[in-house]
């Protein structure tokens, strides 16, 4: 088979055609995504011809929550900032309407069964908000399931509205064992092409533990945001978001990485 293919690119070279160089051919893109979920997106970036390094930079782990029947039963709304919330909240029960922050969360939720409400216009939890308070939510009963330590914009805003929320915490986000030094090290040395980012905390974790000079070689690198939470917190740490997909799932993420580089032709 080996000897096929390269037989079929001499014909093409002899014939005046060259085999077409993919824009991720070769190059070194960073995966930091949790151990758990890097698979398939090291496998959709080396089917492009990149080469894939997994630094997994945060892992989930479950919570104790309480028993959820009660508050399902007389919720009129739950809504979801992150698909993992969905993921450990279970299967549909009861009649409660549900909103997801983006497309990536709506789409997990669509696959444990639930009927998804229309999003909102902007993928952010203040963009959710917005759109549940348009929609009238005076005096609904909001369930929030989330992580411990998830961000306040969200519950604050309906509460601000009239709603009454009451926040479940299903997991919380840890940190994992990463050798920042020698990660720093790579970036200085611009061993990456490209960084990937699939959370707000992943962008956190790594920017916290990075020295001023690993700051600044981010700053040379393009970085990825896969929602517009993980481009609004890179946005905070560097100013920009320089490819942020219109759809927050990895093949959209791969074209804009291929567009990306054709457009600047590097």
């Amino acid at each position: 088979r080996r000897v096929g293919r390269i037989a079929g690119a001499f014909a093409m070279i002899v014939a005046g055609e060259r085999p077409e160089k993919r824009p991720l051919s070769g190059r070194r893109i960073l995966v930091t995504r949790g151990a758990d979920r890097a698979g398939p997106w090291c496998d959709a970036l080396a089917r492009a011809g990149a080469r894939p390094v997994a630094r997994p930079l945060l892992r989930t782990e479950g919570v104790r929550a309480p028993e959820l029947a009660a508050q399902v039963a007389r919720a009129d709304w739950i809504v979801f900032t992150s698909a993992e919330a969905v993921r450990r909240f279970g299967q549909p029960t009861g009649t409660a309407k549900i909103a997801c922050v983006g497309e990536l969360t709506a789409e997990q939720a669509r696959r444990a069964g639930w009927v998804v409400e229309p999003g909102p216009e902007e993928a952010s939890a203040s963009g959710l908000a917005r759109s549940l308070v348009a929609r009238g939510i005076d005096g609904a009963n909001v369930l929030f399931p989330c992580a411990e330590g998830a961000r306040d914009v969200l519950p604050r805003a309906l509460r601000g509205a009239g709603a009454v929320v009451e926040r479940i915490h299903l997991y919380r986000t840890v940190a994992e064992a990463v050798d920042v030094h020698a990660l720093e090290r790579d970036m200085v040395e611009g061993s990456f092409d490209a960084l990937t980012f699939a959370s707000p905390s992943a962008v956190e974790v790594l920017f916290a533990q990075l020295s001023e000079a690993g700051r600044a070689a981010v700053r040379r690198v393009p970085c990825a945001a896969l929602g517009e939470s993980t481009a609004e917190a890179l946005r905070k740490w560097q100013g920009s978001a320089d490819i942020v997909p219109e759809r927050p799932d990895i093949e959209s993420l791969v074209a804009a990485l291929e567009t990306y580089f054709c457009r600047e032709g590097r």
